[in-house]
């Protein structure tokens, strides 16, 4: 009786196993650096002024939370102006205060009045935080970064195109918000350095390579000796003069939204490695948390916006495979421990288990039913 009951358990313990790994294998089993599935939350629309735009795409749709509650990467200042954490250290990082306010400008725009004296406190913090620049007579503002970025081999003094863009699209926003002209000036001011090429102070990377006229990269990060490409914040970059463009009637910002488009198009393939999109061209890391949060739903909307075959293709290679495991071999170069998508982890993690159960089952029969004990033992009742 109690082999049967030994037997038994073993099986039921094989059948334990099949069903525990299954969905391990179908949620994509253990992510490294992964953020991605809930660091964007989506505000209730639930306001329509007719007075008013529609926020800017991504920031204007994040919830302001995102920033308020989150104190490892985000407080305030005596005077409640927005501080993000690095390298140790609190600073006013110009997009993440752009950002905020953008998501403050979605949250107003969806009836929280709340939003409104935070809004204008960022607002007029970028403002008066503007520096002048000037290229070859042309004179435009940014925000200059107050810390070095070591990665980008940057030092404090450094801007950053979308964190130009972001800003541009909350003066803008403002504008409509106050009828004050100041700021829609402003904004305008923010726009030529991303028609001025980067070796000249701009913003603006020319894809010679391409051979297409106008197809340019959008610098996050400015480093004319080390253009890194980074991939999110082109795109950003795109959706935000693209909106600019729309609702400031620029037909400047409009054309260099199509320009930037024409860049990722054609230097989109240089991203992938091994089904895997990597944050930039210089350092080739890939990040989770870009991978998953920013790029797949990044290149779904461009798909949807244009219809543009490119964006769908690796929007759909990219989107199949999970940050499940990701090393660096001796050379330095990608490898990928999670090399197919996720159903074939199921079909193949089923079948191991399915194996293991079998091998087991085989095991328990012949080692009672050898000597034909167990056999007999049965028959003779």
């Amino acid at each position: 009786m109690f082999k049967r009951i030994s037997l038994i358990i073993v099986l039921l313990l094989g059948i334990l196993a099949v069903l525990f790994l299954l969905p391990a294998a179908a949620s994509g089993g253990i992510t490294l650096n992964d953020n991605s599935s809930d660091y964007l939350i989506l505000p209730d629309r639930e306001m329509d002024p007719s007075n008013l735009p529609p926020p800017p795409p991504f920031a204007g749709e994040v919830n302001r939370e995102n920033f308020e509650l989150v104190p490892e990467n985000f407080s305030f200042d005596k005077d409640g102006i927005l501080m993000a954490y690095h390298e140790g250290k609190w600073h006013y990082n110009p997009l993440s205060i752009a950002n905020y306010t953008l998501s403050l400008y979605g949250a107003y725009y969806n009836g929280d009045k709340s939003a409104l004296e935070p809004l204008l406190a960022h607002a007029n913090w970028l403002y008066d935080n503007s520096v002048p620049k000037n290229s070859n007579g042309r004179s435009f503002y940014v925000n200059e970064y107050t810390v070095a970025y070591p990665l980008f081999k940057l030092e404090p003094g450094f801007y950053s195109g979308l964190a130009s863009a972001a800003t541009l699209c909350v003066f803008q926003c403002v504008g409509f918000l106050t009828g004050d002209e100041k700021w829609t000036e402003r904004a305008e001011a923010f726009l030529p350095p991303f028609d001025i090429p980067l070796a000249e102070g701009g913003l603006r990377y020319e894809l010679t390579d391409s051979g297409i006229k106008d197809a340019v990269w959008y610098e996050e990060y400015v480093n004319p000796e080390m253009p890194a490409h980074v991939l999110n914040g082109h795109i950003y970059t795109v959706f935000f003069l693209e909106w600019f463009g729309i609702h400031a009637e620029n037909e400047l910002a409009l054309k260099l939204a199509d320009d930037g488009l024409k860049g990722l198009e054609y230097a989109l393939p240089q991203y992938d490695e091994l089904g895997f999109s990597v944050y930039d061209l210089h350092n080739r890391i890939v990040n989770c948390k870009y991978h998953q949060g920013a790029h797949v739903i990044q290149l779904n909307r461009l798909y949807e916006k244009t219809g543009t075959d490119i964006f769908l293709e690796y929007a759909e290679r990219w989107g199949a495979n999970d940050c499940v495991g990701l090393l660096k071999n001796e050379d330095g170069k990608l490898v990928n421990i999670s090399w197919f998508p996720r159903k074939w982890a199921i079909l193949g993690t089923a079948g191991l288990g399915a194996l293991l159960f079998l091998i087991i089952a085989i095991f328990i029969f012949k080692k009672y039913s050898g000597s034909g004990r167990f056999l007999r033992k049965n028959s003779s009742k």
